[in-house]
């Protein structure tokens, strides 16, 4: 099935608020923050190497709120809002490409 170019903006827009406010949602950015945050942090800021992260693992352990306290760690240290890309392959229309 072929997606309108609009329609797959729409959802990556909803997934990327910070495209726009240039800041996470306060309700998504949890203030306690676990061990796998800093070696992520460490990794995506390496001064020579650049990297993409992917996490996986079982539901409901705390992956997405990782991500979001990730994103917002970027944003702090002025990396700029469009290069920071957060997607769920578990959206309908984003299942397509899966």
């Amino acid at each position: 099935m072929f997606l309108e170019q609009e329609q797959v903006l729409k959802v990556l827009l909803g997934f990327n608020p910070w495209w726009v406010s240039g800041s996470v949602p306060r309700e998504l950015n949890k203030p306690v923050k676990r061990a796998a945050f800093a070696e992520i942090t460490k990794a995506l800021l390496h001064p020579r190497l650049r990297r993409v992260v992917f996490l996986s693992g079982a539901r409901r352990v705390g992956k997405t709120t990782l991500m979001y306290q990730v994103i917002d760690e970027l944003l702090k240290r002025k990396v700029p809002p469009k290069r920071i890309l957060y997607l769920s392959l578990d959206h309908p229309v984003l299942k397509f490409f899966s």
